[in-house]
């Protein structure tokens, strides 16, 4: 019988296998905020943060998940299967039985792109879900940094001038801008309703490519085309934007 815990191990590692999704925290680079998911053995935490440094003190946990599967679907592609196991506030049915979400996203050895969102799933549908029916060729999507990149491009170029900031905006006028925010509210019309993600994702995707880091970017891209506050006033928020995300 020595074979059953050899065996138990086999079974106990492929489940653990099927349900991994990520081994750092990765992070979206939004408008005025980040979010970070973390992966805590099965359990999927995504957090609102405005550091780098993973200060619990500038974290604030959104919601987190049941991972039930990670399916490969070649290609880079891959379908996560998750149960939402925050209740809802205020309802008569705080725990429905459509908690269920498949996520289809993209992944490459810095980035994960959410492409597509099946919610609202009962168990059942969501483990019985044909899968080889989606289209999988989608490029367009939130993209998450891994921590190892987020500290790459915190070594980038910072926005602190009107000169910065024009030679963003002038990259943004490229048109393959528009194709990717035609494409990006195609897919993601319901998921991102007031096209913060959007403008997110295409100021992440613009500093970079001109040598930027995007992490404050959006923030204060808008701090320096304001006319609230005189020159001084933004040069002491600029300091105290980037001392609070990740002192030099």
């Amino acid at each position: 019988m020595k074979f059953l815990p050899v065996l138990f191990f086999l079974i106990f590692y492929g489940s653990l296998k099927s349900q991994k999704f990520i081994d750092e925290p990765y992070y979206f680079v939004g408008v005025d905020e980040m979010h970070v998911y973390k992966q805590s053995n099965d359990t999927l935490y995504n957090f609102t943060t405005f550091s780098v440094n993973n200060n619990p003190k500038l974290d604030f946990k959104r919601n987190h998940y049941k991972i039930w599967e990670n399916q490969d679907l070649g290609k880079e592609f891959f379908a996560l299967k998750v149960e939402r196991l925050d209740t809802i506030p205020l309802t008569t049915n705080p725990y429905p039985e459509e908690r269920f979400n498949i996520w289809i996203y993209k992944k490459t050895p810095k980035k994960i792109t959410f492409l597509k969102q099946i919610s609202q799933l009962k168990k059942t549908e969501m483990q019985n879900y044909k899968l080889d029916t989606l289209h999988k060729n989608d490029k367009y999507g939130q993209t998450y940094y891994s921590l190892t990149y987020m500290n790459e491009l915190l070594k980038l170029k910072r926005v602190k001038t009107k000169k910065d900031v024009d030679i963003i905006n002038n990259e943004l006028n490229n048109p393959e801008y528009l194709e990717f925010a035609e494409d990006y509210q195609k897919n993601n019309k319901m998921s991102d309703m007031y096209a913060s993600g959007l403008m997110a994702t295409l100021i992440n995707k613009a500093t970079i490519k001109v040598g930027y880091s995007p992490i404050g970017a959006s923030v204060l891209m808008n701090i320096i085309n304001s006319k609230m506050y005189d020159e001084d006033k933004k040069r002491k928020i600029i300091a105290e934007y980037y001392e609070k995300i990740n002192p030099e």
